[in-house]
């Protein structure tokens, strides 16, 4: 008889142990869903500002062209009109 209790004893133990094992699985994976969540959002938000930053790049990079563009374009017409006023001057 005192075997067996002591054998119903090993087995509530086992029992409880795998249930409290399971509790603890359960809250590791509940936390571990949470962190993956905030880790997406976070990786989401970084990709949004990532790709806003890239889209003031490439608008900066075209106002810079386009302002090299009318530079270069001034300086042309300002040799030209120099070139003139020198042939002008030599005749």
């Amino acid at each position: 008889m005192e075997l067996k209790n002591k054998i119903d004893s090993i087995g509530d133990i086992i029992i409880k142990a795998e249930k409290y094992a399971s509790e603890i699985i359960s809250q590791a994976l509940m936390e571990a869903q949470s962190i993956i969540q905030e880790a997406l959002l976070k990786v989401e938000q970084e990709t949004q500002r990532l790709a806003t930053a890239k889209k003031y790049i490439e608008q900066i990079r075209k106002n810079v062209n386009d302002t090299l563009y009318k530079i270069n374009d001034i300086l042309d017409t300002s040799e030209k009109e120099i070139e003139n006023h020198v042939t002008t001057i030599k005749r």
